[in-house]
């Protein structure tokens, strides 16, 4: 038996300089061998859930995750082009500083 679980893949269509509008691209079909559903199962019960809407929710947050990255990496790119940085060598500074609190 296989455990087949539909994910959309999204792609941005840029508006304009800071707006994207996010469509459908793709549709894909992921196959688990039974050992892989057996395990997702597990977790899925106990975690008080079923394994499609385990799934569901580790799509969605690796979404969500990746939205966030592009953010962050767009804001950096916007620090940039106005000039607003921290040169590396007070960023590994502060890195220091972190790790040694």
């Amino acid at each position: 038996m296989l455990f087949i679980v539909l994910l959309t893949f999204w792609s941005a269509g840029v508006v304009d300089h800071h707006h994207e509008i996010w469509e459908p691209k793709a549709y894909m079909e992921v196959q688990f061998t039974v050992d892989e559903e057996a395990q997702l199962s597990g977790m899925a019960s106990s975690n008080g859930t079923d394994a499609g809407q385990l799934v569901k929710v580790a799509a969605l947050k690796a979404f969500q995750d990746d939205s966030r990255f592009r953010e962050g990496v767009q804001r950096g790119i916007d620090a940039a082009e106005r000039g607003d940085f921290v040169e590396s060598s007070a960023v590994w500074a502060n890195v220091e500083k972190i790790l040694k609190s």
